[in-house]
């Protein structure tokens, strides 16, 4: 591919090269059909896991606000502790689930990148058909 700017041409739409006629869509599919299958699966648990406990933790909240509230009506301090820490604890879960896939993602995105990049620019190497004479 050439590093020429990339127009829209067509009634689809297409992302063509002005310069070479190469469909930039095209090479795009190409090279995601290439590329690995996901990486990091492990990572991808993990992040799942966190999601549900921090399902778990509200689900206790709840339950031990329900609690506090049934035992105590006179003194709610136990069920404003049980909704604070409840959400403190989703909140905090919830966040670092979203960071696990927003680093996955970030691979992801680079090594996408790289790859097109690597498919845009000329193989370099030395052309021996144009070595110096003398």
């Amino acid at each position: 591919m050439c590093p020429a700017q990339i127009v829209e041409a067509g009634v689809f739409r297409k992302k063509i090269c002005p310069s070479c006629g190469v469909d930039i869509d095209q090479v795009a599919a190409e090279i995601e059909s290439r590329m690995p299958a996901r990486k990091y699966p492990s990572l991808r648990v993990i992040a799942g896991l966190y999601q549900i406990i921090a399902l778990v933790v509200a689900l206790l909240a709840l339950i031990g606000l329900l609690i506090s509230l049934q035992q105590s009506a006179s003194t709610p301090v136990i069920a404003v502790l049980c909704l604070v820490i409840g959400f403190i604890g989703v909140v905090s879960f919830l966040a670092l689930s979203e960071s696990i896939k927003v680093f996955i993602d970030v691979e992801e995105n680079t090594r996408r990148i790289v790859e097109l990049l690597k498919a845009r620019e000329p193989k370099r190497g030395i052309d021996l058909g144009r070595s110096i004479t003398v």
